[in-house]
């Protein structure tokens, strides 16, 4: 009886043998699982490099100026639409964007629709920037200013004036002997004047913008 019991002892003790093969079973599945990982690393890397040019578009957007960056870049995309020959950069596209901000987004936008509308030229910055600030700075034109200092009661601006006594002042021009020399004199002054204010304006206009 007792042989038969150390026998059934033995006998149960048996199964517990089988105890490491499904160790060594679970143990592989790690290492399955790890074999697996490497096809993984490219959806990372895309949502990375997705989420890193997310990131960069937002910051863009949302700097701030006189007229809100968004805007700027908006213009900038209506002017390349509106030209598909040229193709932009994007460092080029932020350079325009960049300088397009502190204008008046709705006189940016029309002068943009009369270039598309006219012109076969990709318009240059500074063909974009000169119109609108040559109307916000209201000085007028050679032509009109000289007329200007003819006519009784005009509204006569300030350049006009300071020209008008850089040559002489009020009893020069009426008593001028040779009236086409003294207006072809004050044109060339009064528009090599303009040309410095409107480009001051221009520079001062953007940098207190920026």
């Amino acid at each position: 009886m007792a042989d038969r019991g150390r026998g059934a002892s033995v006998a149960t003790a048996r199964p517990r043998e089988a105890a490491p093969v499904d160790a060594a079973g679970c143990a592989r599945a790690p290492r399955r699982q790890r074999a697996a990982r490497p096809g993984r690393e490219h959806p990372d890397v895309d949502d990375l490099d997705s989420a890193i040019a997310t990131l960069a578009s937002i910051r863009r957007e949302l700097e701030d100026g006189p007229v809100e960056k968004r805007d700027a870049v908006r213009l900038v995309e209506k002017l390349q639409a509106g030209f598909p020959h040229q193709a932009l950069t994007e460092a080029q596209a932020e350079t325009y964007a960049r300088y397009l901000r502190d204008l008046d987004t709705t006189a940016a936008e029309a002068l943009i629709e009369e270039l598309i509308a006219t012109s076969v030229e990709f318009p240059r910055i500074a063909e974009l920037r000169r119109p609108i600030v040559e109307a916000a700075a209201g000085i007028p034109e050679p032509a009109e200013a000289y007329r200007s200092l003819s006519e009784p009661g005009g509204d006569v601006h300030e350049l006009a004036r300071e020209v008008r006594d850089l040559m002489g002042g009020v009893w020069a021009f009426k008593t001028s002997e040779n009236p086409s020399i003294t207006r072809a004199q004050f044109l060339k002054l009064y528009g090599e004047k303009r040309e410095e204010l409107l480009r001051s304006a221009n520079v001062t206009h953007f940098r207190t913008a920026a």
